[in-house]
């Protein structure tokens, strides 16, 4: 499952070639003999705005995708969930509601990477909020995700203002991100050198806030086996919180295994 690449109809990843990493992880996997399929998220490549790590809308989309694999071609029933980043919340959000939603599905495995979580001690909106070491010198790449979340909001919550949120410099990007992908935003980003501190507003944090109901995992507890891959300097996802994730889902009985990956990103 894929990770982020924008809000915008165009960024779709089935609109768009593999890069070279992406192409190499996943022709490993059908070298092993795994069948893959890879949907986009809803808003991605169809009608509507992507609301960006919305975890019913991602399960959905995922479990959907595999059903239809399954019925439509010769394929074993057995599936592995795979997601890096935005693609590990979503493969962690498919695989808490699969029970509810596709219970003929059987899921042997989870592996993430990069794993957005959002608790509801508010403890995730204050990393993200949070400027890394070497901002605001270049930049700080959370910055997009802000702005993609700020427009689920928005999108679903008539009235709201970004002049209440963001500062000056940054409104430019704000409505850019509607239509520019990831790569195209994060530049922008670095070269504008925006920060948490010359971006944001003090009220976005009720913004975040209130997104968290659709944020937030059905559950902790999976009933299969679950591989966690932590970079130690990741500049995306906040290592505390990806280390609290893994801290969460084994305390609610989840069998985990996790690998933190020393100074890599």
């Amino acid at each position: 499952l894929h990770g982020t690449v924008g809000v915008a109809h165009d960024c779709a990843p089935s609109l768009n070639a593999r890069t070279a990493r992406d192409s190499q992880y996943l022709n490993t996997w059908l070298s092993l003999g795994f069948a893959v399929v890879a949907p986009d998220y809803a808003g991605l490549g169809s009608k509507g705005l992507h609301h960006y790590l919305h975890a019913r809308s991602e399960a959905w989309s995922t479990l959907d995708a595999a059903n239809a694999a399954i019925t439509s071609f010769p394929l074993q029933n057995k599936l592995v969930l795979v997601g890096q980043s935005q693609g590990a919340h979503a493969a962690f959000s498919s695989a808490g509601y699969q029970p509810t939603y596709a219970p003929s599905l059987n899921i042997v495995a989870t592996v993430l990477t990069g794993t957005p979580y959002f608790p509801q001690d508010m403890s995730a909106v204050k990393s993200l909020l949070t400027s890394p070491r070497e901002s605001p010198a270049s930049g700080d790449p959370k910055i997009p995700y802000i702005f993609y979340m700020y427009h689920s909001a928005a999108n679903r919550t008539s009235g709201l203002d970004a002049k209440n949120y963001f500062l000056p410099v940054a409104l430019p990007l704000l409505k850019d991100a509607l239509t520019q992908c990831i790569h195209q935003q994060t530049e922008q980003v670095l070269v504008k050198r925006l920060s948490m501190e010359n971006t944001v507003k003090p009220d976005i944090y009720n913004v975040l806030s209130n997104l968290l109901p659709d944020l937030v995992y059905p559950t902790l507890k999976i009933n299969h086996a679950v591989f966690i891959g932590i970079g130690d300097e990741d500049v995306n996802v906040p290592t505390d919180m990806q280390v609290k994730f893994a801290q969460d889902i084994k305390h609610a009985g989840t069998c985990a295994e996790v690998h933190r990956y020393i100074g890599l990103d």
